[in-house]
């Protein structure tokens, strides 16, 4: 029979600390505990664009106005002839 290779251990990982809110810094770690607390930069977004009217309603608006005005034309057409 063969003898399984061992394998070299591994060195265990090293978990970091989560930041957490709402507790205070670690004084030992920070050398400028006692300076103004830094203001993050805010990413300004750019107001949204209105978007002008699709084009199926403004075919629409268009084809309403043309019925609207061959509604006119031949009213006053008709109208003319009395």
């Amino acid at each position: 029979m063969k003898a399984k290779k061992e394998k070299p251990a591994k060195a265990p990982k090293v978990k970091k600390e989560k930041k957490r809110k709402g507790k205070a810094a670690d004084v030992s770690t920070n050398a400028d505990a006692f300076a103004a607390p830094v203001a993050k930069a805010k990413k300004v977004k750019a107001p949204a664009r209105k978007v002008p009217a699709d084009v199926y309603t403004l075919v629409l608006l268009l084809s309403f106005l043309f019925f609207t005005a061959a509604c006119v034309m031949l009213y006053l057409d008709l109208n003319s002839y009395n």
